[in-house]
């Protein structure tokens, strides 16, 4: 994706998940999210990723959600 990174990464994704009626009011719920993962190190990465989910299944009432998390991966 970036000239000179070749072990960098990235991508887009959605999820649909179906929800217990008993639990939740809505009976279904998306997720949409995309990340980068930068090579820092030998077996070391950096991954921002920003999800969005339009329509919270805990309840109708609640807006959508947005989240941007940051986590460091090491492999050993």
């Amino acid at each position: 994706m970036v000239p000179n990174r070749p072990k960098d990464s990235g991508g887009i994704g959605l999820a649909w998940s179906s929800l217990n009626q008993k639990s939740f009011k809505r009976d279904s719920e998306f997720m949409f999210q995309a990340y980068y993962q930068a090579h820092i190190t030998h077996a070391t990465f950096f991954e921002p990723a920003i999800s969005y989910i339009p329509s919270p299944g805990a309840d109708p009432s609640l807006d959508a959600a947005l989240a941007l998390t940051f986590r460091v991966i090491s492999l050993f």
